[in-house]
């Protein structure tokens, strides 16, 4: 559901295998808008500021408690892409394969709009659209919302299905105990594109144990 200026989704069924819930949501002042797993929003998030320069990091409120001080609480800041369609931008992918689904019993499904996985994986795109961007050029999709901002833009939540190149997965494994990797326990594996476009790919946190 949305509404003036925020949008709940997640991948999966209330009642069955889900991902985690995402929220999106624009300023009242600015055409400033951000976007974060809900039960991080306090904590993390991503902006997307109108003056061109976007970033993902520790909000104010929470920064003192995750980042030294004299550090910078920004986890990454880049430039928004050139538009891949006339009048849009991506903003940020976000991933899901199908078999990485699970249930999630203290998730909160009210006020959620739930996208029904029909492949392998499901795509849910962020995007800026200027002031006049027509949704007919972008390429097919489901629209689940839009998001008007101040001074006449948009933000498109769009979703589709599709099958990504398959990646490995580098880099050290987190040092935590085994019991730390709950059923419910997700993480996110951020990167980006040749674009530029920042992509998440939200999965189940076993597929960073080690081998047994």
């Amino acid at each position: 559901m949305s509404s003036d200026n925020s949008f709940r989704f997640a991948v999966g069924s209330a009642g069955g295998p889900r991902s985690s819930t995402w929220i999106v949501f624009s300023s009242k002042k600015t055409a400033d808008w951000y976007a974060a797993v809900r039960t991080l929003a306090g904590v993390q998030k991503y902006s997307f500021h109108q003056s061109g320069r976007w970033g993902w990091g520790f909000v104010k409120q929470a920064a003192n408690l995750y980042v030294d001080e004299g550090d910078s609480r920004h986890l990454d800041l880049w430039d928004r892409p050139a538009e891949f369609v006339r009048g849009w931008t991506r903003a940020l992918s976000i991933r899901i394969p199908t078999n990485g689904l699970r249930i999630l019993p203290d998730e909160a499904t009210d006020k959620v709009a739930f996208v029904e996985p029909i492949a392998d994986w499901t795509t849910i795109e962020l995007l800026e659209g200027t002031a006049g961007a027509r949704t007919d050029a972008l390429p097919p999709c489901r629209i689940l919302a839009q998001l008007p901002l101040v001074g006449g833009a948009t933000v498109a939540i769009i979703a589709h299905n599709d099958s990504p190149l398959l990646q490995t997965i580098t880099g050290p494994r987190p040092e935590l105990p085994r019991e730390a990797f709950t059923p419910a326990a997700r993480v996110g594996l951020s990167g980006y594109d040749d674009a530029g476009v920042r992509v998440v790919v939200e999965m189940p946190a076993d597929v960073l144990l080690p081998p047994t």
